[in-house]
Parts: C-alpha cells; structure tokens; sequence
C-alpha cells in the first residue's frame, strides 16, 4: 500500500510541475505555420483563444468559427491562417460572435498581414486583458492601412500597423479572411514547462525532484 501511495504522490506532483516561464523576444514574428486547428481552443505557442460558439436549439449542436491552416497562400505563397466567418450557426439560426487569436503581450510597433477571403471579409483587433488561463476582450484597437489603402483586398495582402504605447495582448478577430507574418517590436512570450518521467523507481520516502529543463525521475 506504501508502495502504491508512493508512486501516486510522485506522478501527481511531477503532473503539478509545469508552469509559465516568460520570454522578452526583440523583433518578435510568427508566420503562421506548423498549427493544429482541430481544438476550438487552439493558439500558437504563447498564445491565446477567446473561443465564441452558439448553440443552436434547432439540431442541438454548438458551433464555432472554423480556421484552417493553410500550407500555401500565404505573402509569397508561403503557409497561412484561414479564419472563416463569425456568424455561426445553422440555416436561419445563426448567431454572430467574437471568437479571436489573442497575442502574447506585444510593445511598440506591431503588423500583420492580411486579405479578405471574400468581399465581406474583415479583421478587428482589441486590447485583451488576462485573467488566470484565459482573455478577456476589452476596447477595440484601430489599425492603420499603408498610404493610398482604405481597406482590405481579395487579391492581395494588406499590413495593418498597430502602434501600441504600453505593452498589450492583441486579440485578432478575423472574418473570413487570410492572416499571415504577425510581428512586434517586443513581445513577452509565455511558454508552458513540461515535465518528462524519465524513470520510475519507487521507495517509501521517494520524491519528486526535476532538472532545469523540467525533467522528472522517480
């Protein structure tokens, strides 16, 4: 029975052990690529999701606003983010709703890169304020298009600049657009530490105790 409590203890505290470790990354990017989308909740690495969904009392189904990761189609025909519409729903019963990407918390000059799907497409972004594991949407954030833009094209790629004067999680709200090569001057990305269980050995007063790079024996 020792035997048994012991090893439990160990695996909870080694699935206790990962935690946030933050980064301040210069010249920040991210391109878009190498993204799962099959979670509602997913998000690139340091990033966030504000999921929005409806549900439709007509089928009983939950719906939400669907992205695809693109391997081309992006600037230079590289890899992209498709978001498709925030009216979600069934037939007639459609709701609109505000589901978005929220950044990692960015300074100074921040871009990105986007193109309508289609002649409805648009792109909002808000200022996000964290709490606990999630976002929550706040103002909304005005973005300037490039000399003689006006607005977004089906064609070709438009960089909107947001120019930030405190350091802001940016929650991007696409509508059937493209989005591609996101930067920021400054960005403070929080990775999340996982703990590895390289082996198990178990005694009466064994403990769980983890190298720097967050790997576990037992």
């Amino acid at each position: 029975m020792n035997r048994i409590y012991s090893l439990l203890t160990a695996l909870v505290l080694a699935l206790a052990l990962p935690a946030a470790r933050a980064e301040v990354v210069n010249n920040y990017s991210f391109d878009f690529s190498g993204l799962s989308t099959k979670a509602h909740d997913f998000a690139p690495s340091g990033w966030g999701h504000i999921v929005g969904s409806y549900f439709s009392y007509d089928d009983w189904e939950t719906y939400y606003v669907s992205y695809t990761q693109k391997t081309s189609g992006g600037v230079d025909d590289s890899p992209c983010l498709y978001v498709g519409s925030q009216n979600v729903g069934s037939g007639w019963d459609t709701q609109e709703v505000n589901d978005m990407l929220v950044t990692p918390q960015v300074s100074g000059t921040v871009t990105l890169a986007v193109k309508k799907y289609t002649a409805t497409g648009s792109v909002k972004f808000y200022a996000c304020t964290s709490s606990g594991s999630s976002f929550v949407k706040g103002d909304e954030i005005t973005a300037s298009y490039p000399d003689g833009v006006t607005e977004l094209s089906t064609t070709d790629y438009t960089v909107l600049t947001i120019t930030l004067t405190e350091p802001t999680y940016i929650g991007i709200r696409g509508n059937y657009v493209y989005v591609d090569n996101f930067t920021a001057s400054q960005a403070d990305v929080v990775q999340k530490r996982e703990a590895t269980l390289s082996s198990i050995k178990v005694t009466p007063s064994s403990k769980a105790v983890a190298d720097a790079d967050g790997n576990v024996t037992i």
